[in-house]
């Protein structure tokens, strides 16, 4: 059902992300992160902003694979957060 959801909204978001890219994906991130704010129209809540950020790498044709060498450290530092994370929570 998301995906469908973003398809559908695939053209407005592309309009917006062509006239304000920044301040689109801000409002787009701070509407998955905040709880009492809520899409109503998709499940999971981070999906159209990270549908938008795919579609602004793409329209700004990101060269990705430069991206790897980040992956190790990503990766670490993605771990800590979780145990991070678990440890305040438990």
């Amino acid at each position: 059902r998301d995906l469908f959801v973003c398809i559908l909204v695939s053209p407005v978001l592309l309009l917006l992300l062509q006239r304000a890219a920044i301040p689109s994906l801000s409002i787009l991130f701070v509407l998955a992160v905040v709880p009492v704010l809520t899409f109503g129209i998709v499940l999971k809540r981070s999906i159209l902003v990270c549908f938008a950020l795919g579609m602004l790498l793409a329209m700004k044709q990101a060269n990705l694979k430069a991206l790897d060498r980040l992956a190790v450290p990503g990766a670490v530092l993605t771990l800590l957060a979780a145990v991070g994370l678990s440890a305040m929570l438990y």
